[in-house]
């Protein structure tokens, strides 16, 4: 890092091709040399034509990140670039060398970029915060098909002991009648057996009675007998 008084806090500095300028204009890519600086608290984009001119700051050449509307990655000419559009341009910018040397400067820009003017660009530490939040989502979904899962169980647990209680309760009312049948002959046959136990008293005191009278019949014509005698 270097550091100057003209242009404030140097954040980082390298090589970029740019293509921008007003958007109704033809668009043409041109080496610059690239200053991210941090002065008196807000950020800007300065570009150079060479390294040894980075000390001169031009507005032509200068990009307030708070202006930036979007930033982006997108493939032109089978090319990897990284832009960002304001109110009136777009600037499209990729680096010198390695995919590496690409992604440090969409990082170090896109942390001074609010999330939501962000198009597809994460940081790593909200791919955590992201990765947890699906994390979560999974969980609380998972947790919710359990819940059905264990609703629909019970559910079919209450429905088959319903079922099971209407047929004891189906059982209990054919077994009613009969054990009622079973004592109703049975109290029949004990009102049989009384009958039955009357009659034959009744003959026997019919017998008996008879026998009585048979004695008593007896005993008169011995009587008459004597009598004649």
């Amino acid at each position: 890092m270097s550091r100057t008084n003209k242009l404030g806090r140097v954040i980082k500095e390298g090589w970029l091709t740019k293509k921008g300028g007003f958007i109704k204009f033809r668009q043409v890519y041109q080496w610059r040399y690239f200053k991210l600086v941090k002065d008196k608290g807000v950020y800007y984009l300065h570009w150079f034509i060479s390294k040894e001119e980075a000390k001169k700051i031009s507005p032509r050449n200068s990009l307030l990140l708070t202006n930036v509307l979007e930033m982006g990655i997108q493939t032109i000419k089978d090319q990897k670039c990284f832009y960002l559009k304001t109110k009136k341009k777009v600037y499209s910018l990729r680096t010198k060398n390695s995919e590496e040397g690409f992604n440090s400067w969409v990082q170090a820009i896109a942390e001074l970029i609010p999330k939501n003017k962000r198009k597809g660009i994460v940081l790593p530490e909200e791919q955590n915060t992201e990765k947890e939040k699906e994390e979560e989502k999974s969980k609380n979904k998972e947790n919710e098909e359990t819940k059905e899962k264990d609703q629909d169980i019970n559910k079919n647990k209450s429905e088959d002991e319903k079922e099971e209680n209407k047929s004891n309760s189906d059982q209990e009312l054919e077994i009613k009648p009969k054990n009622s049948n079973e004592k109703e002959n049975e109290n029949s046959t004990e009102e049989d057996q009384e009958k039955e136990k009357e009659k034959d008293k009744e003959k026997e005191e019919e017998k008996e009675k008879d026998k009585q009278e048979e004695k008593e019949k007896e005993k008169e014509k011995e009587k008459e007998k004597e009598k004649e005698n």
